[in-house]
């Protein structure tokens, strides 16, 4: 059983600790600053929205394989392509389309022709563009530009591309094509890109097919279609906004942050610019001193933090009154009639003026007793005086005795007073003897003495007849002289 109850104190303790350390961390961790996800999804992400903080991308793509679905499927093969985000040109375009005539075998399918095509270009308007994606619209022209012209038949091209030419299967008129899609890149490395699209070419130009004389096939490659491409690529990204964003916030100092907004006035993240900034003031606030504080009320009168920061002025005045004297409580009540503090800081004033009464004086304890005449400590107090009076007393006269007598009629040291009262009247009758003996034998001013001293002795008008006779005598001894 008692292990028990040793394991549950000690599991209840851990609980205690790591709830205590969590409170800590709320309160003094920075707090959580966020521009909101949608934001930044349209101010980085949608091209046309900021274009201080787009995604800017060039590349050049060594190779790209695509696969296009559709009633006519087909592959095209890129090399060497050179492009940004608006613009793109490459060495070299290859189509390998699948057909209906009677032709040997291509590189990709068994049915099919590979019609090459001599710098291709591009335009591109983007839609989304991110650090590991873009969408676009792009459209591509494809021209034939002939490189082996039958110089017998100027219609007839001899661009196609076959394993073993069927020598009565002509294709003339190259075509030329418009391509019209809707991209989606994705790029999780820099140098490998996967495409999806989806999109209409329109050939322009008539293409058909001959054997033995006889038209086969015309116009055959318009229409819409899907696809994917893979593609090895150097790609470079880049978001300038957002670069000097993210280093702004690893700086972390107000120069950095003004700085950004003189840059970026209106950008998405103004608004926690400008709260990392306030935080920045507030920071020293939370362990600095009042003119910490003051610093920050001048600049953010309205501030996120002015509670905290109030809170905090507060704070200060009130540790230094618990630390300090009574004119730092003082300083306190006055700033803060109603404060928070009050109560503690009453009970401060107090305490000084107990402290002060238990190691000072009679006055000091009058002092404490006069302000707090229903105090806590009023009863140590009072006894304090029942000390100090009786010490007074026990060095004094019997007139100190008497004194203490009358004020303390019920007090702790009425016994050792009276005591005090014995012996100092014995001391008293005993000097009285021998003053008393002194004066009657000696001069007038040693019956001076006693008369002074033992006003109401017992041998007063004894020393009095003595005194007047020696006058008496004086004066007798002074005419003798002058005669």
């Amino acid at each position: 059983m008692k292990k028990k109850i040793q394991l549950i104190l000690i599991f209840g303790m851990l609980v205690y600790l790591g709830y205590s350390q969590k409170v800590v961390n709320e309160v003094f961790s920075e707090p959580k600053f966020k521009t909101s996800f949608v934001k930044r999804l349209m101010n980085e992400n949608f091209y046309l929205v900021n274009k201080n903080f787009h995604w800017k991308s060039n590349y050049i793509k060594y190779f790209a394989v695509s696969k296009y679905f559709n009633t006519k499927n087909s592959y095209k093969t890129d090399l060497l392509t050179i492009g940004n985000d608006i613009f793109s040109i490459s060495a070299l375009s290859v189509y390998s389309f699948d057909l209906p005539v009677n032709i040997n075998s291509s590189f990709f399918t068994n049915s099919s022709s590979s019609i090459i095509y001599y710098l291709p270009v591009g335009i591109k308007l983007p839609l989304l563009t991110g650090k590991y994606y873009n969408l676009s619209f792009n459209s591509d022209f494809y021209w034939a530009l002939n490189s082996d012209k039958d110089s017998q038949k100027s219609a007839d091209y001899y661009n196609t591309y076959y394993t073993s030419p069927n020598e009565d299967t002509k294709y003339n008129n190259v075509p030329q094509i418009i391509d019209f899609r809707l991209n989606l890149n994705l790029s999780p490395t820099n140098w490998l890109e996967l495409s999806l699209f989806g999109g209409y070419r329109n050939q322009f130009t008539e293409w058909y097919g001959t054997e033995y004389g006889v038209i086969r096939y015309s116009n055959n490659i318009t229409g819409s279609y899907y696809g994917l491409s893979l593609s090895i690529t150097t790609l470079n990204k880049n978001n300038i906004g957002l670069d000097k964003w993210k280093k702004t916030k690893q700086l972390n100092t107000l120069s950095e942050y003004n700085s950004f907004l003189n840059i970026y006035p209106k950008s998405h993240y103004s608004k926690e610019v400008s709260m990392r900034k306030e935080y920045l003031y507030f920071k020293p606030t939370i362990a600095g001193n009042i003119s910490d504080c003051e610093s920050y009320l001048n600049v953010y009168k309205n501030g996120i933090y002015k509670n905290q920061v109030e809170d905090r002025i507060e704070q200060i005045y009130f540790k230094d009154a618990m630390k300090g004297e009574i004119k730092n409580c003082e300083k306190y009540i006055l700033k803060y009639p109603n404060g928070k503090y009050k109560n503690q800081i009453e009970e401060r004033i107090e305490q000084i003026f107990y402290e002060d009464a238990m190691k000072g004086t009679l006055e000091n304890c009058e002092r404490y007793i006069a302000k707090f005449l229903g105090g806590k400590y009023i009863k140590d107090v009072q006894e304090r005086i029942d000390l100090l009076s009786f010490n007074y007393a026990m060095k004094g006269s019997i007139e100190d005795c008497n004194n203490y007598l009358n004020k303390f009629k019920t007090g702790k040291y009425i016994n050792q007073i009276n005591k005090r009262i014995e012996t100092l009247n014995i001391e008293k009758i005993s000097n009285e003897i021998k003053y008393y003996e002194r004066a009657i034998n000696g001069t007038i001013d040693d019956c001076n003495y006693y008369l002074e001293t033992y006003n109401n002795g017992k041998y007063f008008d004894l020393i009095t007849k003595k005194r007047i006779e020696l006058i008496k005598q004086e004066k007798k001894n002074r005419k003798n002289i002058d005669f």
